[in-house]
């Protein structure tokens, strides 16, 4: 279950290594990349690879990208929803139109 928020305000590297997050600063610290729900890049000195962009959208984690102010400016969903909303949404379009008509009373 993803609970972290990590927001980068410092100029760094960011990579995948290992399904997680490595991000190199004056060290290096890795976070798994399940556990993260939404990054939020506030420095403009940040460099990441296309391969963290694909593993973040896998995992489902929000991208917010900040500009000179700290305002976020840009964020990137992924497209890959959960097996579960798949399921549901198909069940929904499944259903009969009496039933949809009683929901809606």
């Amino acid at each position: 279950m993803a609970w972290k928020t990590i927001v980068i305000s410092k100029p760094a590297r960011l990579r995948v290594e290992n399904d997680q997050l490595v991000i190199a600063q004056e060290g290096t610290v890795a976070f798994p990349i399940e556990d993260i729900s939404a990054l939020m890049i506030e420095s403009p000195e940040v460099l990441l690879t296309s391969f963290l962009l694909n593993r973040l959208a896998e995992y489902g984690v929000a991208l917010l990208v900040c500009d000179r102010k700290h305002l976020p400016c840009m964020a990137g969903l992924p497209f890959v929803g959960h097996s579960r909303l798949a399921a549901v949404q198909r069940m929904q379009l499944e259903t009969s139109l009496p039933f949809r008509k009683r929901c809606w009373q």
